[in-house]
């Protein structure tokens, strides 16, 4: 399924963005929590994997606070030009 963009200034979208600018780096859930002041980063994941159809890898490992890391596993499609 091809994956969907959140609305703009959604915490989906600020999630997002950060996964996709990481380029395949591990991004520590307290990053989304600290620096973006999301309250709902959990939240935030899990409808971009359920109903945004993003592909995002958890890290079996937890860092001292027991929270996990994520990365995008998909690149966006690009939309071909007619």
């Amino acid at each position: 399924m091809t994956p969907i963009y959140p609305t703009e200034d959604s915490q989906e979208a600020k999630v997002l963005w950060t996964l996709l600018n990481a380029k395949g780096d591990w991004i520590n859930k307290q990053f989304f929590v600290r620096n973006l002041y999301l309250t709902q980063a959990g939240r935030a994941i899990w409808n971009l994997e359920n109903k945004y159809h993003w592909k995002i890898e958890h890290s079996d490992f937890t860092d001292d606070f027991k929270f996990r890391s994520y990365r995008i596993i998909n690149e966006p499609h690009q939309e071909k030009l007619l």
